[in-house]
């Protein structure tokens, strides 16, 4: 199996894992800080973090899979920088719920200054921990397929 095709499959399999991930990893998000600030959940805030796993999931999945189809040469950001887009859903979502900015630290300010709530994630891990090894293994076999053809030319 050449580069390309390995990184195709693993691509593939890695738009799978964090498709299934992803909706439950907002829930959580959401649950967490608000819980945090108003005590417990309510239903009205458990509907809204429903909805908002449900826009991140249709927003985020479609150009997912397009990047991680795409050519090696081609792939324009990686998955985990998509991800880190799609907050905005769960920030909305607590903004909505009258949940106050969390504090965050200069360096976090300054990265990513409309991550008021400080969820964008770090590593796959973060999302869940079954994205591990298998984000590592991605970054791994992009690193090959692009070092591959630059041999090549």
């Amino acid at each position: 199996m050449t580069p390309d095709q390995l990184l195709s499959d693993i691509g593939e399999r890695l738009a799978d894992e964090i498709e299934i991930a992803l909706g439950p990893w907002v829930v959580k998000s959401i649950t967490t800080v608000f819980e945090a600030w108003h005590g417990e959940m309510t239903s009205t805030a458990a509907a809204d973090a429903a909805a908002a796993a449900a826009a991140v999931t249709d927003d985020l999945m479609p150009r997912l899979r397009q990047l991680l189809a795409a050519d090696v040469d081609d792939q324009w950001t990686n998955p985990l920088q998509l991800i880190r887009g799609s907050v905005s859903h769960v920030t909305d979502a607590l903004s909505r719920l009258g949940v106050g900015e969390v504090v965050r630290d200069d360096f976090a300010e300054r990265t990513a200054p409309s991550d008021v709530y400080g969820l964008e994630p770090a590593r796959f891990s973060d999302v869940d921990a079954s994205l591990h090894e298998i984000g590592l293994a991605w970054g791994a076999v992009k690193a090959k397929a692009h070092f591959a053809r630059r041999r090549a030319e």
